[in-house]
Formats: C-alpha cells, sequence, structure tokens
C-alpha cells in the first residue's frame, strides 16, 4: 500500500514536472518570440516604472534577444524627468543589459550577467544652502540596482555637468568607469578628465566600503604623469601660446561618511613652457609634498620647501601655509627671494605683457621676509608685508634703487606705510655716469576711513638727489559722493639737475607719448628752478572751469632741443617749461638750429588731455642758403624740399618762419584724423641772388615770399633779374609718382618783356643797337624732378620776335611775321643736358653737353626754310646742315667786326659760355654765297669723317675744293682744289669794301698745319696756274714751308713766316721768280707791259713789322736782286707792273717815243738789264743798276719812297759810237729822246767815246719829272740814206 501511494506519488511529481517543464517551455517560448516585439509596450513599461517609483521615465527605443542564459534588453535614450526642485537631471545615451534568467529564478531577484551605461550625461546643480527635497525611490532602486544586484557594471563616454548658481562650472569627462561590488568592499577604476583643463586622461581608484553612496569610507587614489594642461591655460590667457604643459602628480586622500579627511598631495617635476612676442619661456618646479589635514572646524595646509625656476633665475621659499579655522582664513608666505619675474607677466594677456615689459627693464629683486592676510567670517580683512634689500634697475627715465626697506599695516579702517633707507644706491645712466648715494629718503605716510570716505597721506617726505634737495607734501581725499581730491605741493633747487631728469621726477600725468616725446626732445641741459603746486578733484582734471590748480614748471639754460629725432637740434637756448591744467608750452629764445639762426620758438600742447593731441611750434629763425640746405638735407624732407635745394643755391642771408605740428596719438582705425608730421612755413626774399644749378641761371635782386607746406612748396608774384633783365617768376613743388618712377618735383614758370635796346645794355652788347629794335617778350618753364638715383630736369623757353625789327642780313634780315617766336629747351639729368633751339623756318640747334662741361660732346646745327625735317644727332662732334637761298659772308664780316670792335667788361655771369664741339659733318646747300667779293652759285657743302680725319667738299660753278681735317693734330690739314675760279673783286664798287678782312694777329697763333694744292687757279677770268702751299707753325719764324706757284713759261717759288716779339709780329718771306717771257705774262692777265721779249729772274728776300696778313710799306725791309735777259722796251702802259715804275722808265720811253720816234718806233733793244734793290723802312735804293743797250749803255742810282712814292733817281747815258747814223742822229737832234733811246735800248757800256747824258728824275711815280742835268757830244756827219729812212719810218705806222 504504502508502495502503491509512494509510486503513484512519484509518478505524479513526475508528470507535474513534466507538466511545469512543458509549461514552462511553453511560457518561455512565449517570452523569447515576444521579446523582438517589447517595444510595442514601450509606454506601458514608463507607466509602470512611474505607477511604481513616482518617477517619469521617457525611453527613445527599446529592443531584446535573447541570450544564452537570458533575455539581453538595449534601452536608447532614456532620459529621467525630475521637478524643478531637484538639483539634477539625468540622461543616458544607451543601457546594454543582459539577465541571467536560471540565476534570478535561483536567488528569486533580477541577476544581471552584463550592465553597461553609454553616454550618460547627468547635470547637477551645487547648492550648498539647499541640500535637497527628499529622497528620491527611483535613485534609491538604482542605488540598490548598482551596488547590491550587480556584481560589476561600466560606464563609458559620459559626463557630469557641474554648475553653480551663476551658470559657470566643469564638465568631467568619464572616459571609462569600471566598478566592482565585492562582499567585504567595492572598488571603482577609471580614467577621467575636466573639460578645458586637460587633454589628457587622470587615472583614479577608488577602494571603499558601505552600501550606500553618501556614507561610503574608504580611499581615493589620483594619478597623472606628463598630464596635459594647455587647452585650460590658452583659454585662461588670451595671446600666450603654449607649447608645453606638463603636470605630474600623485594625491591620496581618505573620507568617510562623504567627508574628505587627511590627505597628502605629492607633485613631480612639473614644466610650463610659453612663447610670448617670439620669446621662449618656461617655469619649472621642483618636486615637493603638500600636506593637508583636518581641524576642528577648519583645515590646514603645508608645504615642503620648494624651489620655482624661471628661465634662469631659482626662487625659493621656505613654506606656504593656510589655516582655515571657524570661518577665518589666514595665508602665511616667507622668506621668498625673488628677482627676474618679467617673463611671468607674460603670462597674463595684454596688461601682463606691459608689466613684463616693464619688469623686464627694472629686474626687481628682494627678499618678502613675511606676508600675512587674514580674511575674517565678516569679510573683514587685514594684511602685513615687511621686506628688505628691495631692488631694481634703471629703467626708462626711472632711477634705480638699492638697499630700500618697506612695511606696511593694514585693515579695513586705518593703515600706515614706511618706505626709508639710508645710503641708497641710484642709478640713472641717463643722469649720471657713477652711481648716486642718497644720503637719506624718508617716506611716512597713513590712509584711513572717513566718515563717509577715505584718506591718503604723506604728511612729509624728503629725499636728497645729487645736490638737491626735495621736499614734497601729499594728501589724497574723498568724501562722500564726492570725487577724489589731490593736494600736492612739491620744490626743489635744481641748479645742478638735468633737465631729463628733472622731468622724470616730476609726478605729472602727461601721458606716454608725451613723455616719450619729451625724453626723446630734450638732449641735454641744466635746471636752475621747478616747483609742483596741484590742488583740486580728480575728476575734473585738467579744470577747464577753473575749480582746480595745476601748476608745473621748469627754468633751464643752456638747452639743447630736438623738436623730432629726424630734424636738428636747438642748442645754447634758454627754455621755460610750463603744464598749467592742461596745456602745455615751451618758450624759447636764442640758439642755433645748424648754421640757422633761431630767434624765438613757441611750442604748445592746449590740451594734454585730449585723446588726439598736437604739439604746434612755431619758429623764428635767420639763415643763408647753405644753411636752410644743411637743415632740410639733415630732415625727413631731405629726399623732397631738400633735394630741391640741392640744385638751388644762395650765400645771401634771409628771414624765415616754420611750424611744426606734431602728432601725440595714433592712427584712429577710423581714420577720422591723419596723425602725420606737418612741416609748414615760409622764407622771405629782399634782395637775394638764387641760383639754379641744373641750367645755370642766376637770379638777383630776387623780391617775394616762397612757402613751404610738408614736402609742397609755392611762390607767387616773385620778382627777380636774370642777367640784369627784370622778370616774374612763381614756383610750385610736390611729390609725384609716375609709372615706375616716384620723387619731387619742382616747377618754376618766368615771365618777362623788355626793350632790346635795355636787353643789350644789360648784357653790354650795345653793338646790336645798330642791327636789332623793337620789344622781346619770353615765357618759360622749369620743371625739375628729383627721384633716388638722380634727377632730370626740363627748361623750355619761348620768346615772341614779332615786335622786332632786324637791320641783319639775310637770312635773319627778313621782316618778322605775326606770330614769329623762338624756342629755347634744355632737358637733362645728372649725366648730361639735352639742349634744343628752334626758330621756325630759319634755325634748328640740338645738342649734348656733359653735366659739368662748357664744351657740348655732340651737336647739331641746321640753317634753312625747313630745318625741323633734318636728321637726328649724330654720335658725336658736330654736325651742320644748310638749305639757304643766300648769304653774304661780307656782310656778316661787318656785325662780326663790331662784335670785336665793341668794348670788353660783361658781367662774369652774363651770357652763356657753352661751346660747339669739333665740327664732325657737314652738308648743305647756298644757291648765292657771297665771300669777299665772289660771287658763287649753287654751292654744295658736304663733309664726313674718314679713317684720317674729317674731309670736307665744296662743289659749285666756280670751283671744286676738297679739305681733310686729319684726326691727328700733329698732321697738316690737307686742300685740294681740283679747280677754283675767281672773280675780280672791284674795289670802287664792292660793298664789301668797307669791310676790314684783315684776320687779327693772333689767328696767326692759332694757325693749324696745312698743305694746300690748287691744281688750276683762275683769277678774273686769267689763268693763275698751280699753287700749292705748306703752312707748319711747329717750326717758329719760318711756318711757311713753301709757296710754289707754277704756270707755263713762269714760277714763283717762296718760304718764310712770322715770329711774335714783345712788340707783336715780324713777318719775313724770301724766295725767287723765273719768268721766260714777262711781256706775254703780263699779256695773258690782260697787261701790256713795256717790257718785251724778255726773260725775268728775281731773288728777293723780305720782312715787315705785322703779321704776315698786315703787310706794310711803312715796315717794309730787305733785299731784291733782279735781272732782264735781252729783249726791248715800248712806250706802253706796264699795267702795274711796279718795278718799272720805280724808275719811271714808262715815262722816259714815252718821252723819247714822242720826240724820236724814228730812233725806238720799234722799241730800245738790250742785251740785259739787271740790279739790286735795297729795301729800309719803306725806301727802295739801288746804286748798281745797269742796261746795257744796243744804242749805249745806262746806269741808274737813286730811291723811291714806297710810302709818298717820291722819286729820286740820277742816270747816265753813254751812246755807241758805233751805232747807227739815225741813233747819232737822235742825240744830237733832241738829246733827250737819244738819252730815253739808250735807257730802254741799253743801260750800261764800257765805252764812253762819242758822248754822254745826265738826267735827274724827280716828283712821284704817278707823275714823274725828267732834267737834264748835262751832256757830252761831238760833231757826226750823218748820211742822207739814213735820215731819209728814218724819215720814211716815221711815215710808215706799220
Amino acid at each position: 500500500m504504502v508502495r502503491r501511494i509512494l509510486h503513484f506519488t512519484v509518478r505524479k511529481l513526475w508528470l507535474m514536472l513534466a507538466i511545469l517543464l512543458v509549461l514552462a517551455a511553453v511560457i518561455l517560448s512565449g517570452v523569447r518570440y515576444s521579446l523582438p516585439y517589447l517595444d510595442h509596450y514601450r509606454s506601458d513599461i514608463e507607466s509602470l516604472i512611474e505607477e511604481r517609483y513616482g518617477q517619469r521615465v521617457e525611453i527613445g527605443a527599446l529592443a531584446a534577444d535573447w541570450s544564452t542564459f537570458g533575455p539581453s534588453l538595449v534601452l536608447q535614450d532614456v532620459s529621467v524627468t525630475v521637478d524643478q526642485a531637484q538639483p539634477f537631471t539625468l540622461h543616458v545615451g544607451r543601457t546594454h543589459l543582459v539577465v541571467n534568467l536560471w540565476q534570478s529564478l535561483w536567488n528569486w531577484q533580477w541577476q544581471l550577467d552584463d550592465f553597461v551605461l553609454e553616454g550618460v550625461n547627468v547635470d547637477y546643480l551645487i547648492d550648498f544652502s539647499d541640500p535637497g527635497s527628499g529622497e528620491l525611490p527611483l535613485l534609491d532602486a538604482l542605488e540598490g540596482l548598482l551596488l547590491e544586484q550587480l556584481e560589476q557594471f561600466q560606464v563609458v563616454e559620459s559626463q557630469i555637468n557641474l554648475r553653480n548658481q551663476e551658470g559657470s562650472g566643469r564638465t568631467l569627462y568619464i572616459e571609462q568607469l569600471s566598478w566592482v561590488n565585492r562582499v567585504d568592499r567595492r572598488q571603482g577604476r577609471g580614467r577621467v578628465r575636466v573639460s578645458d583643463v586637460t587633454a589628457d586622461n587622470l587615472n583614479f581608484i577608488l577602494d571603499v566600503e558601505g552600501d550606500h553612496f553618501l556614507t561610503m569610507r574608504g580611499e581615493l587614489y589620483l594619478q597623472a604623469e606628463q598630464l596635459d594642461m594647455s587647452p585650460w591655460l590658452e583659454a585662461v590667457i588670451a595671446g600666450v601660446d603654449i607649447s608645453r604643459a606638463e603636470l605630474n602628480v600623485r594625491a591620496w586622500f581618505d573620507f568617510d561618511q562623504g567627508r574628505l579627511g587627511n590627505g597628502q598631495v605629492h607633485f613631480g617635476e612639473n614644466v610650463l613652457q610659453w612663447q610670448r612676442d617670439g620669446r621662449d619661456h618656461q617655469l619649472v618646479s621642483s618636486p615637493v609634498t603638500w600636506g593637508i589635514w583636518p581641524q576642528d572646524n577648519g583645515w590646514l595646509m603645508n608645504s615642503e620647501p620648494l624651489t620655482f625656476r624661471v628661465d634662469d633665475s631659482e626662487w625659493p621659499v621656505d613654506s606656504v601655509r593656510w589655516h582655515f579655522q571657524d570661518g577665518e582664513h589666514t595665508w602665511n608666505l616667507h622668506n621668498l627671494v625673488f628677482s627676474d619675474t618679467a617673463p611671468l607677466w607674460s603670462l597674463f594677456g595684454s596688461p601682463g605683457a606691459q608689466i613684463r615689459d616693464w619688469f623686464a627693464g627694472i629686474k626687481p629683486a628682494g627678499v618678502v621676509n613675511d606676508v600675512q592676510v587674514r580674511l575674517s567670517p565678516a569679510l573683514e580683512w587685514s594684511f602685513f608685508a615687511s621686506a628688505d634689500n628691495i631692488r631694481w634697475q634703471s629703467h626708462r627715465g626711472v632711477p634705480g634703487l638699492q638697499g630700500l626697506s618697506f612695511d606696511f599695516w593694514s585693515d579695513l579702517k586705518r593703515g600706515a606705510y614706511r618706505l626709508s633707507g639710508d645710503n641708497v644706491a641710484l642709478v640713472s645712466p641717463a643722469t649720471f655716469s657713477n652711481t648716486q648715494q642718497l644720503s637719506r629718503i624718508h617716506w611716512q605716510g597713513y590712509w584711513e576711513r572717513l566718515n563717509d570716505g577715505w584718506r591718503v597721506a604723506l604728511p612729509e617726505g624728503r629725499v636728497r638727489l645729487a645736490d638737491v634737495e626735495f621736499n614734497q607734501q601729499f594728501t589724497l581725499t574723498r568724501e562722500g559722493v564726492d570725487v577724489p581730491t589731490v593736494e600736492w605741493w612739491l620744490s626743489g633747487d635744481g641748479a645742478q639737475l638735468a633737465v631729463a631728469d628733472a622731468l622724470e621726477l616730476l609726478p605729472l600725468q602727461l601721458g606716454q607719448r608725451l613723455t616719450d616725446y619729451l625724453r626723446e626732445a630734450i638732449v641735454d641741459g641744466e635746471v636752475n628752478k621747478m616747483s609742483l603746486l596741484w590742488r583740486g578733484a580728480l575728476e575734473t582734471f585738467p579744470y577747464y572751469q577753473n575749480d582746480g590748480v595745476f601748476l608745473a614748471s621748469l627754468q633751464a639754460s643752456p638747452l639743447d632741443f630736438r623738436f623730432r629725432p629726424e630734424w636738428p637740434m636747438v642748442t645754447d637756448t634758454a627754455m621755460t617749461i610750463e603744464f598749467r591744467d592742461h596745456a602745455l608750452r615751451m618758450l624759447a629764445e636764442g640758439g642755433s638750429l645748424g648754421g640757422t639762426e633761431v630767434l624765438e620758438v613757441d611750442a604748445q600742447i592746449t590740451d594734454l588731455m585730449l585723446p588726439q593731441r598736437w604739439l604746434r611750434i612755431n619758429a623764428k629763425a635767420r639763415s643763408t642758403g647753405v644753411a636752410a640746405r644743411e637743415l632740410f638735407m639733415d630732415s625727413p624732407l631731405q629726399k623732397t624740399v631738400g633735394a630741391a635745394l640741392q640744385r638751388l643755391h644762395s650765400e645771401d642771408s634771409f628771414d624765415g618762419e616754420v611750424e611744426l605740428q606734431i602728432p601725440l596719438f595714433a592712427a584712429a582705425q577710423d581714420q577720422s584724423e591723419d596723425p602725420r608730421i606737418r612741416v609748414a612755413g615760409h622764407v622771405d626774399f629782399s634782395g637775394q641772388q638764387l641760383l639754379i644749378e641744373p641750367i645755370g641761371m642766376t637770379l638777383k635782386n630776387l623780391d617775394g615770399r616762397f612757402n613751404f607746406d610738408d614736402d609742397h612748396l609755392d611762390a607767387e608774384s616773385v620778382t627777380a633779374e636774370v642777367y640784369n633783365l627784370p622778370l616774374q617768376l612763381s614756383l610750385a613743388g610736390a611729390p609725384f609718382e609716375q609709372e615706375a618712377d616716384k620723387g619731387y618735383g619742382l616747377d618754376v614758370t618766368v615771365a618777362g618783356e623788355w626793350p632790346a635796346e635795355f636787353i643789350h645794355r644789360q648784357l653790354d652788347a650795345q653793338w646790336l643797337d645798330e642791327f636789332v629794335d623793337g620789344d622781346v617778350r619770353s615765357d618759360a618753364n622749369l620743371a625739375l624732378r628729383f627721384i633716388d638715383d638722380g634727377f632730370s630736369y626740363r627748361w623750355a623757353m619761348r620768346t615772341m620776335l614779332d615786335q622786332l625789327t632786324m637791320d641783319l642780313p639775310a637770312p635773319l634780315g627778313a621782316e618778322r611775321a605775326a606770330g614769329d617766336y623762338f624756342d629755347f629747351t634744355i632737358r637733362g639729368d645728372h649725366e648730361q643736358m639735352m639742349v634744343t633751339a628752334l626758330w621756325p623756318s630759319l634755325l634748328r640747334f640740338e645738342g649734348a653737353l656733359p653735366l659739368g662741361e662748357k664744351t657740348f660732346s655732340r651737336a647739331l646745327v641746321e640753317l634753312g626754310e625747313t630745318p625741323e625735317r633734318g636728321p637726328a644727332l649724330s654720335d658725336e662732334g658736330l654736325a651742320l646742315y644748310l638749305d639757304l637761298d643766300e648769304l653774304d659772308v661780307s656782310s656778316w664780316l661787318a656785325i662780326r667786326n663790331a662784335l670785336l670792335a665793341a668794348p670788353q667788361g660783361a658781367d662774369e655771369g652774363a651770357g652763356i659760355a657753352w661751346r660747339l664741339p669739333a665740327l664732325n659733318q657737314l652738308s648743305g646747300r647756298i644757291q648765292q654765297l657771297s665771300l669777299l667779293g665772289q660771287q658763287l652759285e649753287d654751292v654744295q657743302l658736304s663733309g664726313r669723317t674718314e679713317d684720317e680725319g674729317l674731309s670736307f667738299d665744296l662743289i659749285s660753278d666756280s670751283g671744286r675744293v676738297a679739305m681733310m681735317l686729319p684726326h691727328d693734330p700733329q698732321q697738316p690739314i690737307a686742300v685740294r682744289a681740283d679747280y677754283l675760279s675767281l672773280q675780280k673783286v672791284e674795289n670802287n664798287n664792292s660793298e664789301s669794301s668797307s669791310v676790314d678782312l684783315t684776320p687779327a694777329g693772333d689767328v696767326f697763333d692759332q694757325l693749324p698745319a696745312i698743305h694746300l694744292v690748287c691744281q688750276l687757279c683762275r683769277y678774273d677770268e686769267k689763268e693763275i696756274g698751280r699753287i700749292e702751299a705748306t703752312i707748319d707753325p711747329s717750326y717758329e719764324g719760318e711756318q711757311l714751308r713753301n709757296l710754289n706757284i707754277r704756270r707755263s713759261g713762269a714760277e714763283v717759288d717762296m718760304t718764310g713766316g712770322w715770329q711774335k716779339g714783345d712788340t707783336g709780329y715780324v713777318s719775313r718771306v724770301q724766295g725767287w721768280v723765273a719768268v721766260n717771257d714777262i711781256g706775254n705774262l703780263f699779256a695773258d692777265f690782260g697787261v701790256s707791259s713795256v717790257v718785251r721779249d724778255s726773260s725775268t729772274q728775281l731773288e728777293f728776300d723780305l720782312h715787315w713789322d705785322g703779321s704776315p696778313a698786315e703787310f706794310n710799306k711803312q715796315s717794309l725791309s730787305g733785299a731784291i736782286d733782279w735781272e732782264l735777259g735781252s729783249g726791248y722796251l715800248r712806250d706802253v702802259s706796264d699795267g702795274g707792273a711796279r718795278l718799272f715804275s720805280l724808275f719811271s722808265l714808262e715815262s722816259l720811253m714815252r718821252k723819247l717815243t714822242l720826240d724820236f720816234r724814228d730812233i725806238f718806233a720799234r722799241g730800245m733793244f738790250y742785251s740785259s738789264f739787271r740790279g739790286t734793290l735795297t729795301i729800309d723802312e719803306g725806301i727802295v735804293y739801288t746804286d748798281n743798276t745797269r742796261m746795257n743797250g744796243s744804242a749805249g749803255d745806262m746806269d741808274v742810282r737813286g730811291s723811291t719812297n714806297l710810302v709818298s712814292e717820291a722819286l729820286d733817281y740820277q742816270l747816265v747815258y753813254v751812246p755807241k759810237v758805233t751805232s747807227s747814223l739815225p741813233v747819232l742822229v737822235a742825240w744830237m737832234v733832241n738829246p733827250p729822246t737819244g738819252i730815253a733811246a739808250l735807257l730802254i735800248d741799253r743801260v750800261l757800256h764800257d765805252a764812253q767815246v762819242i758822248s754822254r747824258l745826265e738826267y735827274s728824275i724827280t716828283g712821284t711815280v704817278s707823275q714823274p719829272v725828267v732834267n737834264e742835268e748835262a751832256r757830252d757830244q761831238m760833231d757826226v756827219d750823218i748820211p742822207d740814206i739814213e735820215f731819209e729812212q728814218s724819215t720814211e719810218n716815221e711815215d710808215d705806222p706799220s
């Protein structure tokens, strides 16, 4: 029975178990297959949680699946909504959990194998005054889940935002947190970082005990290696480039019941590196351990000794202590040794950079013995500081001090201070060359709170600097709602105090720019007296309504003052500097500005308090042109006004005024006011002289005002004289920028109108009055351009000629038409100038003149009707082009003679002393050329440069001439004429007869070597023959090396020269003449000669006083040996054969022929006729002239005066006995006729047998008088046949 019952029971149990298993399987399968549809019940789940825990929860998405041991759930965007009374909000981005179903069923509570919270975001409001509004069941459930139900969980990529009531705070980023729950302990490990503080994570370990977060106890360990703190530092410090910020720290803290206990923080070597304004800095702290202990109602923090290394300096600190107890804070610092704090200040933005620059300059150092700061629970503070051996260096005019002691006590109601020192070292390189000792500094004062305000006072302050004792009193007070008021008095005898240091000692609120300006402006000087008085409200300073007084002044002399660093300084002046309320004024008298005399200077700043302050300086000065040029060349206007003055010179003195406007502020972003320095003024001229260098023009008696405004120059209605001619001018100068060039431009406009005779008189050329009359009007413009590497200029002048009358030869003698003008232009740069001139239809000139030279390097002159069509300027030398209808050289010689005859002595500066270069090229045409009475038609001129020299050709109907000017000055000029035909000049009709064509004597000193060859020369249609001449000036006295004239039957050859002595020139020629038939030679020239069929030989050696061109009878001397071969004489004129006129043979022959036609009808025959002529100062002598004739011989003795033409001769004629009877009959019938016949036929004979006749010849060459002086005769029978024959011959005219 029992067995059956047992068996039944077992079977039923197995059946029930099977049913349960099947039922569980069905249920599990149903749950498993329903999991994907769980999201459809999301709202039901949210309602269930709210109903159970009283907290609204929102689930963004819900997903489920089945894992090995149970369901796996994923919740997206879970938000816990709390009321506004709660201090937090919670949002979970993603929650993943795996339920261990079997373990949960076994323990009959939920067991999770995996729980991961991702993207948790908690916003927590920290409010110490409100602990909260009570418990939250949902949070209790979460605490139970995390600490009791889960063995472990993870939190990743989450953050906790902590903020205060003001809305600021920090964000704690949890990169990863792994939490493990054990039976007796709980532990959390992870990595966390603070937003905007570190770029790296901080490792932590939390080891705790307890079942509730607020009652846990345990330890907290923090550790970071090379933690990057740069994000936080760069966010806090603007404008600083943090290159390295590493934090090495380890910390341990105990905590219990949510409160921290003892702790210890160990800092390793921490490094901070940064860069500011291009400079690298570094701060390194030594390893140190800090202890933190809780105290009764407070805390205590203390450090071990530590060292900071700032760049290259070390700062040791004994200890730092902070104590908090019963609500009172106390900070203590002991024995801090500091130096060179400048690098640290660069960490604190723009103000820090300014402080850094200041501390970098002064380099403060010293020892702070004690510093204590207290803050009571009632927020009342007190402070005490004591320091010794405080020192700093001199910087920016602040003297350096060493050896000061400083004490300060204060609370909220009152305080006291003391700054003192004995034998304090003062270092001021700007003031003293050596360190000075301040025997004593004593500044002791106090501050106090008033009933409704406060006061800071210095009842008495004394300091002695050098030999100057300064006393001062100071009070700064504020009462009620009134603004602070100041009372400050300072006085000192500064007889040995430098002005710059006096300005530094005056506590004046001038602004940095003005202070810097005064420091730079005052170069040297000593103060005679200084004082300060300031009384009034600070807010109303500078007392525009006269509700306060501010007056500071100093007097200094002698003083060196520089208005601007780029300008020369004023030296040895006496100046008073006065600050009155809001204005600054500086008055100076006397002194020197370079070479400029300073008469008066008045500098003012009308309002020091304006943000845009101007210093306006007005100076009156007296200077010279040289000093003014040096002044501007040593100024900012060097490349503008200075460059212009470099080309404008004046040695005279003049007065002027200069006004400078100097801005003491930076440029505004809106460009509302241009803060550039402005320099303006004027210069007054009254009778001075000014040279315009580029064109060599001197302005005299300059009268007017020249104004300048910065780099702009202008002048209007200025009068001056050029070459003593009055004119009006204006001037304008300004910078320019054109294409790639920029620089400074100066434009001068000149105008004038003068009578021609006035111009002639001023130029000392009165000789022109005869030829030019009327009025001249000229307008000119000078444009100067100065650039960095040089300058350029252009002078353009137009002279109107329509009011002129010119009595000049062609082509200038033509009547001037309306609008006729002459243009003259000069343009150039720092290397050369180009000169052009244009007289339309008459003249064009171009020339290149190197700067500083007087001779053109190349030039072109073109004369003609249309010169502007001519060729371009040649590469070198002078090119001359002619195209003229007519040119009368003789007429122009009259003007040349007038010029030479004009008295010299014109002003040194009158005229333009430019010279043309040597002729290089010649080309042209002259339709009719008149030269020395010669009329040449259709003359073609040409010239060219060849290897040997310059070659010229002249071609006309009258000749063809070629000339070679050699390059080598030692070689002669070669002149070769193929043919040359000259016209006969009629002296009685020629217009040029009045023109003196004689060259000046000194021309022969300048004659070059010449070799002349004329192959065929003609004169008056008569052939001269071939002419060859050689002149070489190197042979003094023998320059005419040879002159040879050769034609058929005749030749002339001579040499000679000239020599200059003390009294002038002496010329000499010697040579010979040979003619086969002198009668035919004369006949070829159209002259009937008394001598027929006779050869001629003549040798001569002559000399005279004067040049070869100055031949004169008065000084002619020398000798002539002459001889005529056999021939005869006829009763005809010799046509000027002056040799025979000396003896008046023509007159004798005419008389004899008249009386004895039967004897001399066919001429007087002779076999020889010779003699020697001696010439002495114009008188010709002979005593050996003898004719051997057929009928008799004749001797001639006597003289002829060439100047008066007086004759004085004695002739002796001896007839031949053997002569024909008609001859003898002629002697008997008419003795004079016989003598004449014998003189013509035969001058001398050895035998005087038959008869002897003597005659004298007196009178003049043109009117000779022949007288018989004696005769010897004998009776001779004449046969009749002879007489008859002679009679027949007389009747036969043939």
